[in-house]
């Protein structure tokens, strides 16, 4: 899997190989239109070349007729906000302590002590957001209080730009599914509540983003505060969505001609 993918210029998508029951299949692996290259056993990370087209990715492990499968990936024109980025938490944090203002407790800080936040925006218009272990300390003298998030919500993407600012201009998001959970922890006994869980509702937001190959700038103002989330591109591959797996062994191979 996938087995069909879809990839910007310069990007990497990551492959994997099973039988039929699931289990991970050691192949050879080749492709036209990029590079690709073995990670593990039946796994492997394929870098988009700099020509538009639809190529192929082949998995291999031995001579016979059944012995090979071949899957199309398609190298599209690449945007910028395709790719795995994390957000910088602890600049996030000091903004929402900024537009507290006085609201937020005297002598008390709040900063970014574990876990991360990352987003990836698929090449499809399709995202996930991710709070891995995101974690926030609340101080002050009578102890700390630990936010805790974690959970996976998903999403749509879309941007409105000029073809002369083609990595700057509107960005729309559309939440549409998952959940995240809350919990809290403190330096000075258990908190009433116990772990939270929040659906994730579908809504909308507009934003503007600036974009360049290394950083993503979101601005968003709601209630008439403006915050800037800054992410940092990381050198994950933008890992398939799950779909059918590519099983050699299992398929006869495709026709050599029917993919360039």
């Amino acid at each position: 899997e996938p087995s069909n993918g879809q990839i910007p210029v310069g990007l990497q998508l990551a492959y994997a190989a099973f039988d039929r029951e699931g289990r991970p299949v050691d192949v050879e692996w080749r492709a036209t239109g990029g590079t690709i290259t073995r990670t593990g056993v039946g796994t492997a990370i394929f870098t988009a070349g700099d020509e538009r087209g639809v190529f192929r990715v082949v998995a291999s492990r031995g001579s016979g007729p059944n012995d090979t499968v071949e899957v199309p990936v398609e190298i599209v024109e690449g945007d910028c906000l395709v790719g795995v980025w994390e957000l910088d938490s602890q600049d996030f944090i000091d903004q929402i302590v900024s537009i507290a203002g006085a609201d937020f407790p005297p002598g008390a800080s709040m900063s970014h002590v574990g876990g991360r936040y990352v987003v990836t925006t698929y090449p499809d218009g399709t995202t996930d957001d991710r709070r891995e272990e995101w974690t926030w300390e609340i101080s002050s003298s009578a102890g700390a209080i630990f936010v805790i998030f974690d959970g996976v919500e998903t999403g749509t993407w879309a941007v409105d730009n000029d073809d002369d600012t083609l990595n700057e201009g509107f960005l729309h998001v559309q939440t549409t599914g998952g959940a995240i959970t809350v919990r809290l922890e403190s330096s000075f006994g258990p908190l009433p509540g116990g772990n939270q869980t929040f659906p994730a509702d579908a809504l909308g937001a507009a934003a503007t983003y600036r974009c360049s190959p290394e950083t993503l700038e979101v601005t968003t103002t709601q209630e008439g505060h403006t915050i800037t989330a800054r992410f940092i591109r990381t050198d994950e591959p933008v890992e398939p969505r799950p779909g059918p797996g590519m099983e050699p062994g299992t398929e006869p191979a495709a026709d050599p001609g029917t993919v360039p």
